[in-house]
């Protein structure tokens, strides 16, 4: 393995550290960072990095036409884009509330997808 270099800005806390990471053949070095928080944030970045995925999806009856919904676990930055073609073919009944597991183990990722928020089913009045 060669001596590969990667700058990262780590997203921990206001300060916005800009940290180096070296990555050689005995390991990784980190400098830039102003406290621990930071380092195992661009170590675990260079090597498993992942994200929380937020999105919308289509409700049926709902107020609104879309219900927002999360993962409940960071996903492997590699699996975003599998997750999200599973969501543009998925579609919920309303009503729904904050926190229901709308999918579980989203694209075998062991994270399931929730409720954002309450949706409330449209109420319709009947014309006499």
């Amino acid at each position: 393995m060669k001596k590969t270099h990667k700058s990262i800005t780590c997203i921990l806390c206001p300060l916005g550290c800009k940290i180096m990471t070296i990555r050689k053949k005995t390991g990784i070095r980190v400098s830039g960072q102003k406290c621990a928080k930071g380092k195992d944030y661009a170590i675990q970045e260079l090597l498993n990095p992942t994200r929380v995925l937020t999105a919308t999806i289509k409700i049926k009856e709902g107020v609104l036409p879309l219900l927002p919904v999360r993962t409940n676990l960071p996903i492997l930055k590699d699996k975003i884009f599998e997750c999200i073609r599973n969501l543009s073919r998925l579609e919920v009944k309303a009503p729904t509330k904050m926190g229901e597991t709308i999918l579980k183990n989203i694209a075998d990722t062991g994270s399931d997808l929730i409720s954002t928020r309450d949706m409330e089913r449209v109420q319709c009045k009947q014309i006499m």
